[in-house]
């Protein structure tokens, strides 16, 4: 099955045709969904350029906060997944929905 979009051009319509995504690529996607993005958003030049700085001034100095960040980091991820399961939107949707603006 292919699906086509209609544009306009110079003389009247013209057909052209876009091949839809296949079940198995877009399961796939939808598995990664906006955590690809997220995750990737946060390694531009200058967080490279800050994070090997830090690495360089502290080296393995600081590895020891990673015991205290990760478990409260994976309470958080299983906070906001439960909640956006049962409400069907985010953090930041519900905190809007349950709180006025000069509380927020």
């Amino acid at each position: 099955m292919r699906a086509f979009v209609l544009r306009w051009p110079r003389k009247g319509y013209e057909r052209v045709t876009k091949k839809k995504i296949s079940g198995t690529t877009r399961s796939f996607l939808s598995r990664l969904g906006p955590g690809l993005i997220t995750g990737a958003s946060d390694d531009d030049p200058s967080g490279i350029g800050t994070y090997s700085q830090a690495g360089a001034q502290l080296g393995f100095g600081i590895g020891w906060t990673m015991l205290l960040t990760y478990p409260l980091m994976a309470a958080i991820q299983e906070i906001a997944g439960r909640i956006g399961r049962v409400t069907g939107h985010g953090i930041a949707g519900n905190v809007c929905r349950n709180y006025s603006a000069p509380t927020i």
